[in-house]
């Protein structure tokens, strides 16, 4: 089978009109925009500086410690529930609820009122080390809120909730308008 001279030069012209056409055109490549996302977690230890201002951006929000914590064994929800510079805090599981406030030189809470029968009132729990995490990873940095899974570490449990967090733009992360620190930021560019 013979093609002449006119066929190739169509063949080609058809497959070089398909490819740009595949690739969007010959116009000018404009490349994608950029955008900036969080490199890390955020990680704070909590103490006497800090401690009163983690726990006041999270207030009334429900951490649940699977494996307890604040002397139940089970699944315990823990809220601070005013923001003071001793917060409130209720640690509710199946065998009761324990209430009273919390102070910071790691996480200090002591037993104000119970109906758990394994905590008595006075009782005091010390955690240290003391941590608090917000899962920031790859979350945007452009000011928006995003819903971000934030970890209290009371050590050697841990409790879990999904609260609104804002990375802005130049890595500071706030909670409910809260300034919590910042994390490191790189820039992700998208393809054309």
């Amino acid at each position: 089978m013979s093609m002449s001279s006119s066929s190739i030069k169509f063949l080609f012209a058809a497959v070089a009109t398909a490819a740009l056409v595949a690739c969007g055109g010959g116009g000018s490549s404009t490349p994608a925009p950029s955008a900036k996302v969080a490199t890390s977690d955020a990680t704070a230890s909590i103490g006497p500086a800090n401690g009163a201002t983690i726990a006041n951006a999270v207030a009334n929000t429900s951490f649940t410690f699977a494996g307890g914590t604040l002397g139940s064994t089970g699944s315990t929800v823990v809220q601070f529930t005013d923001k003071s510079a001793t917060p409130a805090f209720s640690a509710t599981s199946s065998a009761g609820v324990v209430t009273g406030t919390t102070t910071f030189g790691s996480c200090i809470f002591t037993v104000k009122t119970s109906t758990n029968p394994l905590v008595a009132v006075g009782t005091v729990f010390t955690y240290n080390p003391c941590t608090f995490t917000v899962a920031t990873a790859g979350a945007p940095a452009n000011g928006s809120s995003s819903s971000r899974v934030a970890t209290f570490n009371f050590s050697p449990s841990t409790g879990t909730a999904s609260i609104p967090v804002i990375v802005a733009a130049d890595g500071a992360i706030l909670i409910n308008g809260v300034f919590l620190g910042g994390v490191g930021l790189s820039v992700t560019t998208g393809a054309n």
